[in-house]
Protein backbone atom coordinates (compact mmCIF):
# COMPACT_ATOMS: atom_id res chain seq x y z
CA UNK A 1 0.00 0.00 0.00
CA UNK A 2 2.96 2.24 0.54
CA UNK A 3 4.28 2.03 -2.74
CA UNK A 4 1.44 3.87 -4.46
CA UNK A 5 1.93 6.93 -2.27
CA UNK A 6 5.71 7.22 -2.68
CA UNK A 7 4.73 7.28 -6.33
CA UNK A 8 2.47 9.90 -6.30
CA UNK A 9 4.48 12.30 -3.35
CA UNK A 10 7.30 11.94 -6.42
CA UNK A 11 5.57 13.01 -8.99
CA UNK A 12 3.87 15.85 -7.67
CA UNK A 13 7.69 17.08 -6.52
CA UNK A 14 8.70 16.65 -10.34
CA UNK A 15 5.87 18.64 -11.12
CA UNK A 16 6.18 21.63 -8.58
CA UNK A 17 9.61 21.77 -9.46
CA UNK A 18 9.28 22.60 -13.17
CA UNK A 19 10.71 26.07 -14.08
CA UNK A 20 8.44 28.29 -16.36
CA UNK A 21 9.24 30.54 -18.59
CA UNK A 22 7.48 33.23 -16.15
CA UNK A 23 10.27 32.08 -13.77
CA UNK A 24 12.98 32.68 -15.91
CA UNK A 25 12.06 35.88 -16.72
CA UNK A 26 11.73 36.83 -13.46
CA UNK A 27 15.48 35.18 -12.53
CA UNK A 28 18.24 37.68 -12.81
CA UNK A 29 20.80 35.10 -13.46
CA UNK A 30 22.22 35.09 -17.28
CA UNK A 31 19.54 32.80 -18.93
CA UNK A 32 21.14 30.31 -21.42
CA UNK A 33 20.22 29.99 -25.53
CA UNK A 34 17.76 27.20 -24.56
CA UNK A 35 16.24 28.95 -21.83
CA UNK A 36 15.63 31.89 -24.13
CA UNK A 37 14.55 29.88 -26.86
CA UNK A 38 12.15 28.72 -24.27
CA UNK A 39 10.80 32.08 -23.39
CA UNK A 40 10.51 33.13 -27.07
CA UNK A 41 8.52 30.30 -27.84
CA UNK A 42 6.28 31.18 -24.71
CA UNK A 43 6.15 34.96 -25.74
CA UNK A 44 4.67 33.88 -29.38
CA UNK A 45 2.36 31.58 -27.65
CA UNK A 46 0.68 34.53 -25.88
CA UNK A 47 0.77 36.71 -28.68
CA UNK A 48 -1.33 34.32 -30.62
CA UNK A 49 -4.56 36.30 -31.76
CA UNK A 50 -3.90 39.36 -30.18
CA UNK A 51 -4.52 43.22 -31.35
CA UNK A 52 -1.64 45.69 -30.48
CA UNK A 53 -0.57 49.01 -31.83
CA UNK A 54 2.90 49.68 -32.42
CA UNK A 55 3.41 53.26 -31.08
CA UNK A 56 6.92 55.59 -30.63
CA UNK A 57 7.38 57.56 -27.11
CA UNK A 58 5.54 54.89 -25.34
CA UNK A 59 1.53 53.09 -25.26
CA UNK A 60 -0.77 55.23 -26.49
CA UNK A 61 0.61 58.44 -28.32
CA UNK A 62 -0.87 58.39 -32.04
CA UNK A 63 -2.19 55.94 -33.79
CA UNK A 64 0.45 53.89 -34.57
CA UNK A 65 0.97 50.36 -36.74
CA UNK A 66 -1.91 47.86 -35.93
CA UNK A 67 -1.69 44.86 -36.08
CA UNK A 68 -3.04 41.25 -35.62
CA UNK A 69 -0.80 38.34 -34.59
CA UNK A 70 -0.46 34.80 -36.16
CA UNK A 71 1.61 31.95 -34.89
CA UNK A 72 4.96 31.95 -33.99
CA UNK A 73 5.71 35.27 -33.98
CA UNK A 74 4.21 36.68 -37.23
CA UNK A 75 2.07 39.21 -38.20
CA UNK A 76 -1.11 38.20 -39.60
CA UNK A 77 -2.36 41.51 -40.44
CA UNK A 78 -0.89 44.72 -40.67
CA UNK A 79 -2.68 48.13 -41.17
CA UNK A 80 -0.81 51.36 -41.19
CA UNK A 81 -1.82 54.67 -42.40
CA UNK A 82 -0.21 57.90 -43.42
CA UNK A 83 0.00 60.25 -46.28
CA UNK A 84 1.84 62.21 -48.86
CA UNK A 85 2.38 65.85 -49.39
CA UNK A 86 3.22 67.55 -52.44
CA UNK A 87 3.23 71.44 -53.41
CA UNK A 88 4.33 73.67 -56.91
CA UNK A 89 6.12 77.28 -56.14
CA UNK A 90 6.90 79.07 -58.99
CA UNK A 91 6.97 83.15 -60.25
CA UNK A 92 5.79 85.21 -62.78
CA UNK A 93 8.32 87.47 -63.41
CA UNK A 94 8.89 89.75 -67.11
CA UNK A 95 7.93 93.30 -67.07
CA UNK A 96 6.00 92.81 -63.31
CA UNK A 97 6.41 95.77 -61.36
CA UNK A 98 6.47 92.75 -57.95
CA UNK A 99 7.24 89.19 -58.82
CA UNK A 100 3.52 87.54 -58.66
CA UNK A 101 4.11 84.38 -56.61
CA UNK A 102 2.28 80.93 -57.71
CA UNK A 103 2.14 78.20 -55.13
CA UNK A 104 -0.17 75.01 -54.30
CA UNK A 105 -0.12 71.89 -52.32
CA UNK A 106 -1.56 68.83 -52.15
CA UNK A 107 -1.94 66.06 -49.63
CA UNK A 108 -3.13 62.48 -49.98
CA UNK A 109 -4.03 60.48 -47.46
CA UNK A 110 -4.06 56.82 -47.64
CA UNK A 111 -4.57 53.40 -45.63
CA UNK A 112 -3.20 50.02 -46.26
CA UNK A 113 -4.08 46.73 -44.94
CA UNK A 114 -1.90 43.83 -45.29
CA UNK A 115 -2.85 40.27 -45.04
CA UNK A 116 -0.48 37.85 -44.73
CA UNK A 117 -2.29 34.57 -45.90
CA UNK A 118 -0.01 32.37 -45.38
CA UNK A 119 -1.17 30.13 -48.23
CA UNK A 120 1.87 29.09 -50.95
CA UNK A 121 1.67 31.79 -53.62
CA UNK A 122 0.79 31.05 -57.34
CA UNK A 123 0.85 32.83 -60.78
CA UNK A 124 -2.60 33.68 -61.99
CA UNK A 125 -1.37 31.05 -64.78
CA UNK A 126 -1.88 28.18 -62.58
CA UNK A 127 2.30 27.66 -62.04
CA UNK A 128 3.41 27.91 -58.21
CA UNK A 129 5.45 30.38 -56.95
CA UNK A 130 8.21 31.00 -54.27
CA UNK A 131 6.92 32.05 -51.10
CA UNK A 132 3.57 32.45 -48.97
CA UNK A 133 0.66 35.02 -50.63
CA UNK A 134 0.37 38.35 -49.54
CA UNK A 135 -2.45 40.24 -50.26
CA UNK A 136 -2.50 44.52 -49.97
CA UNK A 137 -5.77 46.85 -49.69
CA UNK A 138 -4.72 50.71 -50.25
CA UNK A 139 -7.79 52.96 -49.91
CA UNK A 140 -6.33 56.91 -50.89
CA UNK A 141 -8.23 59.66 -50.17
CA UNK A 142 -8.89 60.58 -53.92
CA UNK A 143 -10.40 57.20 -54.59
CA UNK A 144 -14.00 55.96 -53.29
CA UNK A 145 -12.41 52.09 -54.06
CA UNK A 146 -9.77 49.98 -52.44
CA UNK A 147 -7.01 48.30 -54.39
CA UNK A 148 -6.24 45.29 -54.21
CA UNK A 149 -2.43 43.69 -55.42
CA UNK A 150 -1.33 40.29 -54.72
CA UNK A 151 2.49 39.35 -54.36
CA UNK A 152 4.91 36.36 -52.85
CA UNK A 153 5.89 37.63 -48.97
CA UNK A 154 9.96 38.23 -49.17
CA UNK A 155 11.85 37.17 -46.42
CA UNK A 156 12.32 41.06 -44.55
CA UNK A 157 8.63 41.62 -45.65
CA UNK A 158 6.72 42.12 -42.42
CA UNK A 159 5.66 45.83 -41.49
CA UNK A 160 8.73 46.69 -44.28
CA UNK A 161 12.66 47.25 -43.47
CA UNK A 162 11.76 49.49 -40.07
CA UNK A 163 9.94 46.56 -38.32
CA UNK A 164 10.67 43.49 -40.34
CA UNK A 165 13.76 43.03 -37.53
CA UNK A 166 11.47 43.13 -34.62
CA UNK A 167 9.32 40.34 -35.72
CA UNK A 168 12.78 38.78 -36.87
CA UNK A 169 13.42 38.71 -33.19
CA UNK A 170 10.03 37.35 -31.64
CA UNK A 171 11.20 34.59 -34.32
CA UNK A 172 13.95 33.70 -32.73
CA UNK A 173 16.39 34.75 -35.24
CA UNK A 174 20.00 35.75 -34.28
CA UNK A 175 22.05 35.36 -31.27
CA UNK A 176 20.31 36.25 -27.80
CA UNK A 177 21.93 37.50 -24.76
CA UNK A 178 19.44 37.68 -21.37
CA UNK A 179 19.29 41.70 -20.35
CA UNK A 180 18.38 43.20 -17.73
CA UNK A 181 15.57 43.18 -15.03
CA UNK A 182 13.23 46.15 -14.46
CA UNK A 183 10.25 48.00 -14.76
CA UNK A 184 9.38 49.45 -18.37
CA UNK A 185 5.81 51.22 -19.02
CA UNK A 186 4.07 49.96 -15.82
CA UNK A 187 5.05 46.80 -16.32
CA UNK A 188 7.69 44.39 -14.59
CA UNK A 189 9.71 42.89 -17.89
CA UNK A 190 13.15 40.92 -18.83
CA UNK A 191 14.88 42.49 -21.65
CA UNK A 192 16.13 40.38 -24.77
CA UNK A 193 19.43 41.58 -26.47
CA UNK A 194 20.57 40.80 -29.62
CA UNK A 195 22.78 42.34 -32.21
CA UNK A 196 21.30 44.95 -34.28
CA UNK A 197 22.77 45.86 -38.18
CA UNK A 198 21.22 49.43 -39.66
CA UNK A 199 20.04 48.85 -43.28
CA UNK A 200 23.39 50.83 -44.25
CA UNK A 201 25.78 48.39 -42.69
CA UNK A 202 24.03 45.33 -43.83
CA UNK A 203 26.71 44.06 -45.43
CA UNK A 204 29.22 44.14 -42.20
CA UNK A 205 29.44 41.01 -39.53
CA UNK A 206 27.07 41.67 -36.35
CA UNK A 207 28.96 42.05 -33.48
CA UNK A 208 28.80 38.49 -30.92
CA UNK A 209 27.13 39.39 -27.60
CA UNK A 210 28.60 38.03 -24.75
CA UNK A 211 27.61 38.57 -20.65
CA UNK A 212 24.68 40.07 -18.77
CA UNK A 213 23.07 41.73 -17.61
CA UNK A 214 25.43 44.36 -19.70
CA UNK A 215 26.56 42.09 -22.60
CA UNK A 216 29.74 43.10 -24.25
CA UNK A 217 30.83 42.34 -27.89
CA UNK A 218 33.33 39.45 -27.75
CA UNK A 219 36.56 40.74 -29.88
CA UNK A 220 39.97 42.47 -29.31
CA UNK A 221 39.98 44.47 -27.76
CA UNK A 222 36.59 43.83 -26.23
CA UNK A 223 34.25 47.01 -26.58
CA UNK A 224 31.28 47.99 -24.83
CA UNK A 225 27.96 47.42 -26.01
CA UNK A 226 27.61 50.73 -25.64
CA UNK A 227 29.53 50.97 -28.68
CA UNK A 228 27.20 48.63 -30.92
CA UNK A 229 24.12 48.75 -32.35
CA UNK A 230 21.91 46.75 -30.61
CA UNK A 231 17.77 45.72 -30.07
CA UNK A 232 16.08 45.09 -26.78
CA UNK A 233 12.80 43.45 -26.79
CA UNK A 234 11.47 43.49 -23.16
CA UNK A 235 9.00 40.82 -21.94
CA UNK A 236 6.35 41.14 -19.54
CA UNK A 237 7.11 38.59 -16.58
CA UNK A 238 3.81 37.78 -16.15
CA UNK A 239 2.30 37.81 -19.25
CA UNK A 240 4.90 36.82 -21.41
CA UNK A 241 4.06 39.36 -23.91
CA UNK A 242 5.94 41.91 -25.64
CA UNK A 243 6.33 45.32 -24.24
CA UNK A 244 8.52 47.51 -25.79
CA UNK A 245 11.11 47.10 -28.51
CA UNK A 246 14.46 49.57 -28.71
CA UNK A 247 16.89 50.17 -30.86
CA UNK A 248 20.24 52.02 -29.51
CA UNK A 249 23.73 52.16 -31.26
CA UNK A 250 26.77 53.91 -29.54
CA UNK A 251 24.33 54.60 -26.16
CA UNK A 252 22.01 56.52 -27.98
CA UNK A 253 18.08 55.31 -28.61
CA UNK A 254 16.73 55.14 -31.93
CA UNK A 255 13.70 53.03 -32.45
CA UNK A 256 11.44 52.96 -29.30
CA UNK A 257 8.39 51.62 -30.03
CA UNK A 258 5.63 50.98 -27.67
CA UNK A 259 2.75 47.98 -27.76
CA UNK A 260 -0.63 48.94 -26.73
CA UNK A 261 -2.91 45.61 -26.60
CA UNK A 262 -6.25 46.60 -27.35
CA UNK A 263 -9.33 45.07 -29.67
CA UNK A 264 -9.02 46.01 -32.67
CA UNK A 265 -10.95 45.45 -35.66
CA UNK A 266 -8.59 44.20 -38.30
CA UNK A 267 -11.28 42.41 -40.41
CA UNK A 268 -10.63 42.44 -43.99
CA UNK A 269 -12.76 45.43 -46.36
CA UNK A 270 -16.32 43.92 -46.62
CA UNK A 271 -17.56 43.58 -50.56
CA UNK A 272 -13.59 43.85 -52.28
CA UNK A 273 -12.85 41.23 -54.05
CA UNK A 274 -9.48 39.35 -52.89
CA UNK A 275 -6.77 38.32 -55.03
CA UNK A 276 -5.22 34.75 -54.48
CA UNK A 277 -2.74 35.00 -57.39
CA UNK A 278 0.23 36.60 -58.56
CA UNK A 279 0.05 38.65 -61.91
Amino acid sequence: MKLPVAIVVLTLLTQSSKVTPRDLLSDPRPLSNAEIAEVLVASQQAMAGKTFRLSFNGPGQGRGTEILMGRNGMPRRIRSAGAIVGGVVGELVPGAAEPDRVSATWRLDYVTLTDYTGRPARHCNGTPDQGDLVVEYRLESSSVSWNVTARRREARDFGGLGLAPLFQMLQGAGSFTSGELGEIDRHSARALVSAWTPTTRSSQEPPALIGDPTPNVRGEPVQSVLDEAVQRLWIDTRTLLPVRWRVSERGRTGVDLGFNYAPIDLRLPKGVHARDCVQ
